[in-house]
């Protein structure tokens, strides 16, 4: 039912509570008596903690944790947790406890979850500190009405709890899948622990890798192309017609340097922790004026591969091994040379084993891709209801 309430500005402090956390580093142990929320267990939701017996600062079932310090651009600055046990948990330093004043808790943590106000103090330069006075001079636009923020956060609990099913069912396929490459391929190949049949072959020797592919600021127009990124990449084990590709212009010799054909791998070269580098999408079907980004790394084999076997291939454990190996860099950026990929090493049968195999692995990938879809889908859902339940855009009551 629509209400004639409106929302109001108030201060944080009117209705919050702020309270700093205190280090816990020398206390940390094993089986301790409380997890300790740092910004690692905040970023994670949970799933990454350390633990301790001592506490200098014990979160209350209800309490609001908020991130106060990340790196530029991180993920975790102004990301909130809210505290599902009495007594359990510790804060840690740069972590805040905000504790309601008789508001509804688990609406406040939906209005202050990465609210903007926070993130706009990142400059995307320096790492950023959340000091005491920020939150001083922290305004909010809420409904006073406790029975609207019921409402609201029961709306946002129940889109999450259908988003948290479906990342368990998404995690379930994409194990279910690796289990699958394993039971497939040689997944020890490192180790020379090879079928019958079977080779190993380096990268380079097998094919041609090229980077610098096309910057996407052109500012020469001889021709309009789509533009591979590489959260494309990133994102999908398949690069084909059904992506949404960015667009750009180039010149005729870029066209020519940077084109992709099917069975081309790509690799991103660079991430900021070595765990997420030399992931790989392929080329599937003939892609018409298409071109690789700037931040990828071609693989056009010299030989004949079943596009789908190369792209589960190099999502082999053994394979991501390797590129942990070959990464270098510290702190926020890693990056394997392409010296490096080329020596990079890879198991393979014969063209009909691949094109078994490949098929095999596609069709449970397909599941896995449809799986991310509908998480997709719902994520876009929640971020439209929280626009129009805490913009005061839709009111509850």
């Amino acid at each position: 039912m629509v209400i004639s309430s409106t929302l109001e500005e108030v201060s944080l402090l009117e209705v919050c509570d702020f309270y700093s956390g205190k280090a816990h580093e020398h206390y940390v142990t094993t089986n301790g008596k409380y997890k300790i929320i740092n910004s690692k267990f905040v970023a994670t939701d949970g799933e990454v903690f350390k633990e301790s017996n001592q506490s200098f600062l014990t979160a209350k079932k209800n309490d609001i944790t908020m991130v106060m310090s990340d790196l530029p651009n991180g993920r975790a600055l102004a990301k909130c947790f809210l505290v599902d046990q009495e007594d359990k948990y510790a804060v840690n330093q740069r972590v805040c406890i905000l504790r309601s004043k008789g508001y509804d808790p688990k609406y406040l943590y939906y209005v202050l979850n990465r609210n903007p106000y926070f993130l706009a103090f990142n400059d995307g330069v320096s790492q950023t500190h959340l000091l005491n006075h920020v939150f001083e001079k922290c305004k909010l636009m809420i409904t006073k009405d406790v029975v609207e923020q019921k409402a609201i956060a029961e709306a946002l609990s129940d889109i999450d709890e259908l988003i948290s099913s479906l990342k368990l069912e998404l995690n379930k396929k994409a194990l279910l899948l690796d289990a699958l490459r394993c039971e497939l391929m040689p997944n020890n190949f490192l180790n020379s622990n090879l079928p019958v049949g079977w080779e190993v072959k380096r990268l380079g020797d097998v094919g041609n890798i090229t980077g610098a592919g096309v910057d996407k600021v052109i500012r020469t127009d001889d021709k309009f192309v789509q533009l591979v990124n590489y959260m494309d990449v990133y994102r999908n084990l398949f690069v084909d017609e059904k992506i949404v590709f960015m667009s750009t212009t180039a010149t005729q010799s870029q066209i020519q340097n940077c084109d992709l054909i099917e069975g081309d791998v790509l690799f991103t070269p660079t991430s900021e922790t070595p765990e997420d580098i030399a992931q790989s999408a392929a080329i599937k079907g003939n892609l018409k004026n298409c071109l690789y980004s700037y931040h990828l790394v071609r693989f056009r084999p010299k030989i004949t591969f079943n596009v789908e076997y190369l792209a589960h291939c190099f999502n082999l454990a053994d394979f991501k091994r390797q590129t942990l190996r070959a990464a270098e860099g510290s702190g926020t950026r890693y990056v394997i040379t392409l010296p490096r990929f080329r020596n990079l090493e890879f198991p393979f049968p014969d063209l009909a084993e691949q094109e078994r195999i490949g098929k095999c692995l596609s069709e449970a990938a397909e599941e896995v891709s449809n799986a991310k879809m509908l998480l997709t889908k719902y994520l876009s859902v929640k971020q439209g209801m929280m626009n129009d339940l805490l913009t005061g855009k839709v009111r509850l009551v």
